[in-house]
């Protein structure tokens, strides 16, 4: 009987062990095919996640088309929309510094969404699309008449570059479009150019490439650099008169444009634009200067400097620039300033000498400023507030 009752016990046991084994693979099971339906490239949260960004993307481009609706009202009486005005109007609508604006010289913007880091191209006739950067990079390939094929570009509008035009550098992480021998010249005397193309109609071939990557990159790495790109870029047929797309990415134009002495159409800078060192150096052909100063920029040394037939600045220097050393200087018919000295300014030496036709200067010279020496050198028709500052 005691047997029987021990025997009972064990099979008891027995039965309540693999039942609860059985119950553990159950619930692993349904805990699995849970995981599986929330997550995965089909699961709820990814599905809820895309309908969150797609429903943001639509709001996005609602709000762009508001902003460019609003700067084609502002431009009635205009030919085209600028970047300026474009600029102004997505100011308006997200916010100061939230958006940065690119002007394709075709009649189309891009319009960059700096905190959600997304990209929407305005086409020329007013449609708006998503540049969908992962994709386009996941499935990029060099162009046909690339005879280069371990190396792939991307320009702006995330388009295959000829990258057979372009002299490319890796330096310090990111690309440079110039050979690394005259990276670090600063003097931007020298004549080497990233730029292998040639011009036509008074542009370059192609187009400037955005992103770079090379069979020893694991990813596609930015162009952060046009130090002296297209210097002097003339030839016995055509000489540079409109400047191609600059890409947001850049950070570094010294001595881009420097004696490009028929330029006289400038497309954009880039939004991330730091240094711009002689960018404009003797451009002797460029009679007005309009466009968009990004507000990242932090020296303008010999920016202008002796473009002789610059008659109009209308451009607003921002307050993040401190070096205006020689700015203008030689702009001998320099005659419209429309801007103001920017109050984190502390070098102005000769910012305006010898721009002797300069017949109004209504501006104020911030506390700032620890060096004006020459400033005003050679000037005899202008008249400027804070007189005793000088």
């Amino acid at each position: 009987m005691k047997n029987t009752k021990n025997n009972q016990l064990r099979e008891s046991k027995g039965i309540t062990l693999i039942a609860l084994v059985i119950t553990i693979i159950l619930l692993l099971i349904l805990a699995g095919v849970t995981i599986a339906t929330l997550t995965g490239d089909n699961g709820i949260l990814t599905r809820a996640q895309k309908a969150k960004e797609e429903t943001e993307k639509a709001q996005e481009r609602e709000r762009i088309l508001l902003a460019l609706t609003n700067s084609i009202i502002e431009k009635l009486n205009s030919q085209k929309l600028d970047q300026a005005s474009m600029q102004n109007a997505m100011d308006n609508e997200f916010g100061k510094g939230k958006t940065n604006i690119t002007d394709n010289g075709d009649g189309s913007f891009i319009v960059n969404l700096v905190d959600m880091n997304r990209d929407y191209i305005i086409s020329a006739n007013g449609n708006i699309e998503e540049i969908n950067w992962e994709e386009i990079m996941e499935n990029a390939l060099p162009p046909i008449e690339q005879t280069t094929k371990e190396i792939i570009g991307l320009d702006s509008n995330g388009n295959p570059v000829n990258m057979d035009l372009w002299e490319y550098t890796l330096y310090e992480g990111t690309y440079a479009l110039n050979d690394i021998n005259d990276l670090e010249d600063i003097g931007g005397a020298n004549e080497s150019k990233g730029y292998l193309g040639k011009i036509i109609d008074g542009k370059i071939e192609g187009t400037i490439p955005k992103y770079i990557k090379s069979t020893t990159d694991k990813e596609f790495i930015p162009v952060t650099s046009l130090k002296d790109t297209f210097i002097n870029l003339n030839n016995d047929f055509d000489e540079l008169v409109t400047t191609p797309v600059i890409p947001s990415t850049v950070t570094n134009m010294q001595s881009t444009f420097s004696r490009c002495s028929n330029l006289k159409n400038i497309t954009n800078l880039s939004s991330n634009l730091i240094n711009m060192r002689s960018t404009f150096f003797e451009c002797t052909g460029l009679q007005t200067f309009n466009t968009v100063i990004p507000n990242k920029v932090t020296t303008m040394y010999g920016t202008f400097r002796g473009c002789e037939e610059l008659e109009i600045f209308n451009s607003l220097i921002p307050d993040s620039v401190t070096i205006m050393h020689a700015t203008f200087t030689k702009c001998t018919n320099l005659k419209t300033f429309n801007s103001s000295i920017p109050k984190n300014v502390t070098d102005m030496y000769a910012t305006f000498s010898e721009c002797e036709n300069l017949l109004y200067l209504d501006i104020v010279i911030p506390d700032s400023v620890t060096n004006l020496q020459y400033t005003f050198r050679l000037l005899s028709k202008f008249k400027w507030k804070n007189r005793d500052k000088c």
